[in-house]
């Protein structure tokens, strides 16, 4: 395939894709300064009406994962092989932009970021792979593996680039001094292990027994979190206060979130026979 460029506004060759737009009155601010800093998620909001829902291919019925590449333009990775997708959510394009290894990586994925030119993967078990040049494209590229140490801490449910270091989100302690905690660990090339970046107690409703964050986005000096389980989204700052909280009841299963250059949040979910979808939503308030 033609190789797969990052330049602003060239769109991705593709095949198949689909795109429903959905008349909407979109995502309002997610800040909301009265909340408690412990984290009060009581007062969510009801989930905002999305401008779009792209349905994915049955290749895609697993996505797990997300990385925004520019306005429009998404990387996701399946959370059974090493295979990553590029969607277009303006064309409806979704192709194959690479896999790793001959056959194909067989693992638990569960998280993508793009750092330069390189991919980024991660497993449930904490394990990065690095797909040297990914965004060139291809089935047999060079690629690096790295152990961040966390198979015996935590479950590993999301990864986010952040500047020159990696974001992973656990999605289950299993220290019991950090069960129904959020954990985030930060890791960066050259370590041998992650560290602990954050540590946070979420007061949580009589309806929640836990919090199983699912995906994680940096946005600037906040990050996003999806909980696929609780069917949720909150924003948080880097001291892990919570900025605002939202109900995500017309998502099956988010495994994926990312913040778009223009300030849209894509969340990604599995399907159930036919493929996954992905859901835009735009915080300005404005219809495209």
């Amino acid at each position: 395939m033609a190789g797969f460029k990052t330049r602003a506004g060239r769109s991705i060759p593709g095949t198949t894709g689909i795109t429903t737009l959905v008349s909407a009155v979109l995502l309002t601010v997610l800040t909301l300064p009265g909340m408690m800093a412990c984290g009060d998620l009581s007062k969510a909001k009801p989930d905002a009406a999305p401008v779009q829902r792209m349905p994915l291919p049955p290749a895609l019925r697993e996505v797990s994962g997300l990385a925004a590449l520019d306005n429009h333009r998404l990387l996701t990775v399946t959370d059974e092989l090493a295979i990553v997708h590029a969607i277009d959510t303006e064309t409806g394009a979704v192709e194959e932009l690479l896999s790793l290894g001959d056959p194909v990586i067989a693992a638990d994925f569960e998280g993508i970021a793009v750092a330069g030119m390189d991919v980024w993967l991660v497993t449930s078990r904490g394990v990065l792979y690095r797909a040297i040049n990914g965004l060139n494209g291809g089935k047999k590229l060079p690629f690096e593996v790295f152990s961040t140490g966390l198979e015996d801490s935590c479950e590993v449910e999301g990864l986010a680039f952040d500047s020159t270091r990696f974001l992973l989100v656990c999605k289950k302690n299993f220290r019991t001094k950090l069960r129904n905690k959020l954990v985030i660990h930060a890791w960066t090339p050259g370590d041998t292990r992650a560290q602990v970046y954050l540590i946070k107690d979420l007061k949580l409703p009589r309806s929640l027994k836990a919090l199983n964050p699912s995906g994680i986005a940096v946005d600037g000096d906040s990050l996003h979190i999806v909980a696929a389980r609780q069917r949720l989204q909150l924003t948080i700052d880097r001291e892990g206060n919570l900025l605002g909280s939202r109900a995500l009841h017309g998502h099956r299963q988010a495994e994926g979130v990312a913040v778009l250059p223009d300030g849209s949040i894509a969340i990604a979910d599995e399907g159930r026979k036919s493929g996954g979808f992905i859901t835009r939503y735009r915080p300005d308030g404005e219809a495209d």
